[in-house]
């Protein structure tokens, strides 16, 4: 251990709407430890949803984006302070057909958009995105006809 290291240290790796996060608890006595290992579980739920609403808005910036590249996963931290950044690309301007489209979210992160023809004609819809043979939430239908179907992205 270096003298700048808190001599009450835990890292924790969760995995939160389908990206890893790290988290790092630290204090420099075992009361300091506890306060914010309180302060992480008593903020948990606000900080899972400031991660699922940064990885959403990441990939509806993707998928408004003109270009090929694609933007990296945002990256969260957290230390002893409970300074939270997530670091999310600076989208461009999305097109004007766009701008009022929103990926949604669910309790598994963000929805996955998807567009099919089946036996009635074409449907889109926003899918869950929990892994396969585990329980999916119930998929969120676009109606034909609405700005929502001509915006969808997929």
């Amino acid at each position: 251990m270096s003298s700048t290291e808190a001599p009450f240290s835990a890292n924790m790796r969760v995995r939160i709407a389908d990206h890893d996060v790290q988290l790092t608890v630290r204090g420099n006595s075992a009361s300091e430890f506890q306060m914010h290992w309180a302060e992480i579980a008593e903020n948990m739920g606000t900080f899972v949803e400031s991660v699922t609403l940064t990885v959403a808005a990441s990939n509806a910036a993707s998928l408004t984006q003109q270009q090929v590249a694609t933007p990296p996963a945002p990256a969260v931290s957290h230390d002893a302070g409970w300074n939270v950044a997530p670091q999310a690309p600076s989208p461009a301007a999305p097109p004007a057909a766009f701008q009022s489209a929103v990926a949604p979210a669910c309790a598994h992160g963000a929805r996955n958009p998807v567009s099919k023809v089946g036996a009635k004609g074409p449907w889109k819809a926003w899918m869950c995105n929990a892994p396969q043979g585990g329980a999916k939430c119930d998929p969120v239908w676009i109606k034909r006809g609405t700005p929502e179907w001509d915006a969808f992205p997929a």
